[in-house]
């Protein structure tokens, strides 16, 4: 790769996860500027590519962990550029989604024209802890489950949901006055219970079956079932 990139530019990403034994090897390089191909006779190839890296590590971290080559550590960070989480940027989530929404909607031949307003608002509020990859993922998903022109609540993954779950729980909690001087604890089993009924609902109100409520929500249809007794639901 070192040898196709030329004079241009050589993308290592996710260069956290390097291991150690190929660290030595990447240094060299670097330092070097040439590489050895393997199993040739001594015969040298100049490197003269630009390098950038990339990392969802902590690289500083990873050095005083020992997992990271100092050495390596500071030929690479020349210039750093730090790009800032999804959720320091919440601005560019819903342009992000409807470019996501255009194409996976047009990879699976669907004509969803957007988002509803509760979707909006739930995909501006997440905090997305995977970046834009987690939106991608999300979207993708949400395309794959709706079968109308806009996509629902109930078409996202079902952390979304239990997110929702969670957010009107301390709305309604707050507007009822209980939240003056405390905070409201929402139980796991409250969050599951309600995300189990706003995906049977979902599923209910465009005449799908059982098994698609338990794709929505990521587990089987036994432990559906199962659910739906243990919560009293019907």
């Amino acid at each position: 790769m070192f040898e196709a990139a030329g004079k241009g530019t050589l993308f290592l990403d996710e260069i956290g996860d390097l291991p150690l034994h190929l660290q030595g090897k990447l240094l060299r390089v670097l330092q070097e500027k040439e590489l050895q191909r393997l199993g040739s006779s001594g015969k040298t190839v100049p490197v003269e590519a630009r390098i950038i890296a990339a990392t969802h590590l902590d690289l500083q971290e990873r050095v005083a962990a020992g997992l990271f080559r100092l050495d390596l550590y500071y030929r690479l960070h020349v210039i750093p550029i730090r790009l800032p989480s999804l959720r320091e940027r919440r601005e560019d989530i819903l342009p992000l989604a409807n470019d996501f929404l255009a194409t996976y909607a047009k990879k699976l031949g669907k004509a969803i024209c957007g988002f509803s307003q509760d979707t909006r608002s739930l995909l501006f509020c997440h905090d997305w802890p995977g970046n834009v990859r987690e939106l991608a993922n999300v979207i993708e998903y949400a395309v794959n489950m709706e079968a109308t022109a806009w996509v629902q609540v109930g078409s996202l993954p079902a952390q979304m949901m239990q997110l929702q779950a969670a957010a009107a729980t301390e709305k309604a909690w707050t507007e009822n006055g209980g939240g003056a001087g405390q905070k409201q604890i929402v139980t796991l089993k409250e969050l599951e219970r309600s995300a189990i009924a706003r995906a049977m609902q979902e599923v209910r109100q465009r005449n799908g079956r059982k098994e698609e409520a338990a794709a929505l929500l990521g587990i089987s249809r036994a432990t559906l079932f199962r659910k739906v007794r243990e919560y009293g639901l019907s």
